[in-house]
């Protein structure tokens, strides 16, 4: 019986020592941020480690330039229970004013234990460089670009001066004074006598 017990004893031993657990050390992204970019944390797990999704996790703390992000997640120690395929997880954990940082990653699960437990995945450093990410360039008016407005502003000016024509000349044509009668700039004594005899009769006492 002892014997019995002492080779499951040790067939476990070597079942644990086969589960296959890893974290790879975590890294931050950009390599080299500016002052006014945000700053991530990738970690790539799996077999019996896995980063999971938690409310209120990942919890994200600074104190001065010592940064801590926790994780949540599972760790198992049994291969049978080791089905996480390898992932990459990247959250973000700020934008922060020139300086060297310290990065604490901390990973933290609860698996079928009486208490949680905390392990550290990684600590890592990262400078964030005085300068500012540079503004995105607008776009100028290319040669092209300004010859078609122009043509199209003088498009536009041509059609109003042409409507202003338009409503000039007729204008203009009913502020010209009459012309005199054809017959009276030619002196047509005909003319002149029968204009004379439309002219309404005087009174006279003459019979």
């Amino acid at each position: 019986m002892t014997r019995r017990c002492a080779a499951l004893l040790l067939a476990c031993l070597l079942h644990v020592q086969g589960a296959q657990a890893f974290f790879d050390p975590p890294w931050t992204t950009p390599a080299s941020p500016l002052a006014s970019e945000p700053v991530s944390v990738s970690i790539h797990g799996g077999g019996c480690d896995a980063i999971a999704e938690r409310a209120g996790f990942p919890q994200v703390t600074q104190v001065g330039n010592a940064i801590r992000i926790l994780e949540y997640g599972h760790h198992w120690d049994f291969q049978d229970f080791c089905i996480y395929d390898p992932a990459t997880v990247t959250h973000r954990i700020g934008t922060f004013p020139p300086g060297e940082y310290t990065l604490t990653v901390d990973f933290i699960y609860d698996d079928g234990l009486p208490a949680p437990v905390v392990a550290t995945i990684g600590v890592l450093t990262f400078t964030v460089s005085g300068q500012t990410a540079p503004a995105s360039a607008v776009p100028s008016t290319t040669a092209l670009g300004s010859s078609v407005l122009f043509m199209l502003i003088a498009a536009m000016a041509l059609l109003l001066l042409r409507g202003r024509a338009v409503v000039l000349l007729p204008l203009a044509i009913a502020r010209m004074p009459a012309l005199p009668h054809a017959a009276e700039m030619a002196g047509d004594p005909a003319g002149a006598a029968s204009s004379w005899s439309r002219r309404p009769p005087h009174a006279s006492g003459h019979q």
